[in-house]
């Protein structure tokens, strides 16, 4: 399973008659999705996060080879993919009025366990070491430029990689439940 579609991996709760609910979005509107669209609505979710990846970070390239004084490609490809994008994604779907209190509570470590194996050990190892020298190298930029810019990345990055640390650790559960071997993926860190 490769990254993006461990995107869509625990997207949907469930209401307590049983209706699949999927919430995205700025304002985190609740959508009914019936069975025949879930292939549809991921196959969105997926494309919506590749598309505004290659946004940004062509958006960034542009901002950095124009040496602009601030980032306005970066900043209007953002606010596009925060409005045009969601819009998109759930075009279609029924707009569902349900309160946290009718959905059937979930764990969120399990939710968060269920994304860890769908991105697997390697990914999580990789993009945390990236993360961790991305984080470097903002702070490096902070400390000799003086640059905001490198202190903000050094935040970024290194809660991003406290985060795929805390996911690896949800990898290798005491109870051995959690295993890279029980679900068939190849065994990395165990």
């Amino acid at each position: 399973m490769g990254y993006l579609d461990a995107t869509t991996t625990g997207i949907y709760r469930y209401s307590r008659d049983g209706a699949r609910v999927f919430r995205f979005g700025l304002l985190w509107r609740r959508y009914v999705v019936p069975d025949a669209a879930t292939t549809l609505l991921e196959r969105r979710l997926r494309g919506y996060h590749a598309l505004s990846f290659a946004l940004l970070m062509a958006a960034a390239f542009i901002s950095d080879a124009a040496d602009l004084r601030w980032p306005w490609p970066l900043l209007v490809v953002s606010l596009l993919a925060l409005t045009i994008g969601p819009v998109w994604v759930v075009r279609g779907l029924q707009r569902a009025h349900l309160t946290a209190a009718d959905l059937v509570p979930v764990d969120r470590r399990v939710r968060a366990t269920a994304r860890a194996r769908a991105l697997g050990a390697p990914t999580l190892v990789v993009s945390t070491f990236l993360a961790l020298c991305l984080g470097s190298f903002g702070a490096y930029t902070g400390v000799t430029d003086h640059l905001l810019d490198g202190w903000v990345l050094a935040v970024l990055m290194f809660a991003g990689a406290a985060y795929q640390l805390w996911a690896l650790t949800l990898l290798r559960a005491p109870d051995g439940t959690e295993t890279d071997a029980s679900l068939g993926q190849d065994s990395f860190l165990m």
